[in-house]
């Protein structure tokens, strides 16, 4: 289990004194708490790094809880489980946040469900409730079975080679800006960021492909193709290594997105398998 005292701000006991006398204070260990009471435990935690020290003990942190015995077995290689992803900070830059999410053992992705999905719970700083709180938290816990089934949809949802690189290259436009690909090969890397790294990834369904673009994306990968000219008159593609997205925000931004786009590619293969059936066009 993860020590939450290894988190200042965590454990903050009382709000940054940048804020306003309108600012009132969430205690995320007492949150901890309201979820330990329903057994959902902490199974990860961060928290955003500072520059000014005395932001330190207030800045913006993520916990990750699984229910009762989630919390504690050793996971089988190919399970996915729910988990909740818990949002705070105490310097007036972030609201409360509970977000449903999938944790895909074998990789340790973290893939945070859609707005469309499961609908986020913020809680401003300002004349909130513990109803409120405790309320968000049953509403998410509530909504898992559809995010479990929807992952067995995406499964179920072979891709074609024009569908994965419509994937891939949409989630490219998600994580960076069009100004890098002046840089870069795009098309190269498109085919880079779909090598599974895993046995376990070569079957091409919808689930598999979002999960590999994903991890590049989120943790980092060489898939960077750059084209240069050689002195012979003769070019060749090099490729380099894409840092990872490390800032909680972002990160969680760009996670949803990605879900996003896996609907819009789940909704749109029904669709088009709906109107043709087997013989869906390319």
């Amino acid at each position: 289990m993860i020590n939450l005292e290894n988190y200042s701000s965590i454990c903050s006991t009382h709000k940054g004194s940048n804020t306003s006398n309108k600012y009132s204070f969430i205690s995320t260990m007492g949150v901890v708490k309201a979820l330990e009471k329903r057994s959902w435990f902490p199974v990860s935690a961060r928290q955003s790094r500072v520059r000014n020290p005395r932001a330190e003990g207030f800045q913006k942190h993520m916990i990750a809880f699984r229910y009762g015995d989630d919390a504690y077995r050793r996971l089988g290689l190919h399970e996915v489980i729910p988990q909740l992803l818990l949002t705070n900070a105490h310097s007036g830059i972030s609201p409360y946040v509970l977000d449903g999410s999938a944790w895909r053992c074998w990789c340790e992705n973290q893939c945070i469900t859609a707005e469309s999905l499961i609908e986020s719970h913020r809680i401003r700083h300002v004349g909130w409730t513990m109803a409120q709180v405790f309320h968000s938290i049953d509403s998410i816990v509530e909504n898992m079975p559809k995010m479990m089934a929807r992952i067995d949809d995406f499964k179920s949802t072979k891709l074609e080679e024009k569908a994965k690189r419509y994937f891939a290259q949409k989630s490219l436009d998600i994580a960076y800006p069009e100004s890098k690909w002046n840089r870069y090969n795009r098309e190269e890397t498109v085919t880079q960021i779909l090598d599974p790294r895993r046995s376990a990834d070569q079957e091409s369904n919808l689930w598999n492909v979002f999960n590999v673009v994903q991890e590049n994306i989120i943790k980092g990968g060489n898939f960077l193709a750059k084209e240069e000219a050689l002195s012979s008159g003769t070019r060749r593609l090099t490729y380099h290594t894409n840092r990872g997205i490390n800032a909680i925000e972002r990160s969680v931004k760009v996670n949803k997105d990605l879900w996003s786009l896996a609907e819009e590619v789940f909704h749109r293969e029904l669709e088009l398998y709906s109107i043709f059936g087997e013989d869906v066009p390319l």
